[in-house]
């Protein structure tokens, strides 16, 4: 049995696709720039915001300046709307509380940025998670895994004693980076193919099946 579960946040423990679009697509429609339909979305999340902003503008006004002005409209918007539509997937309130019930200590590391997934995580999650971090000032973003180093370090546990799971290629490199086993999910924004090449350790289509592994591996 694993003491810790380390979990990505969006498109592992919430499905927050509806509301990164809708910010996403207004930053660009005040910027004058085309808007992306959704399954464009669901292949880009999970490398941060800039990342995404970037690969959202078309490459001839793809600049600096452009970027900048095209997240700060992000940022503005979805502080303000980013639990609209937003909700935890099914069974994951559950999941959960039964990892606290076996004594599994659960924490997050997100490459949201950290001041959106304090607010995110306190809303949907009350105190469920004892350690949680998005991306913040100074720290690289997933697949670096210095954020998964920290919580570990913070938990004074062993990498054996942790895994981490998460819906995207990023989330199953940073495990190998950080040297700890990882669980993809399929419920989230990639494909069993993307975390299979990937080289995820376990690969669940369930919350019941990630709570087996968890606890039982």
């Amino acid at each position: 049995m694993y003491k810790v579960a380390i979990f990505d946040l969006d498109g592992t423990l919430l499905n927050a696709l509806g509301d990164i679009e809708e910010a996403c697509n207004y930053a660009l429609i005040k910027n004058n720039l085309p808007v992306v339909e959704t399954e464009k979305y669901k292949a880009l999340l999970g490398r941060g915001r800039k990342k995404l902003i970037e690969s959202l503008i078309p490459a001839e006004k793809n600049n600096e300046e452009t970027v900048i002005r095209v997240l700060s409209y992000f940022n503005s918007y979805y502080g303000t709307h980013m639990m609209d539509k937003t909700l935890p997937y099914d069974g994951i309130i559950k999941l959960l509380d039964e990892l606290t019930k076996n004594n599994i200590i659960t924490a997050i590391v997100s490459n949201k940025p950290h001041e959106f997934t304090k607010v995110i995580v306190k809303h949907y999650f009350g105190d469920k998670i004892k350690v949680v971090f998005g991306q913040r000032k100074g720290f690289d973003i997933k697949p670096n895994p210095d954020t998964v180093l920290e919580v570990i370090k913070i938990l004074n546990l062993e990498k054996n004693d942790c895994v981490y799971i998460g819906d995207t290629e990023i989330d199953i490199i940073t495990a190998k980076n950080a040297s700890i086993k990882s669980i993809g999910v399929l419920w989230g924004y990639r494909s069993l193919d993307v975390l299979e090449s990937a080289g995820a350790d376990y690969i669940v289509s369930t919350t019941d099946e990630l709570k087996k592994v968890i606890i039982n591996s």
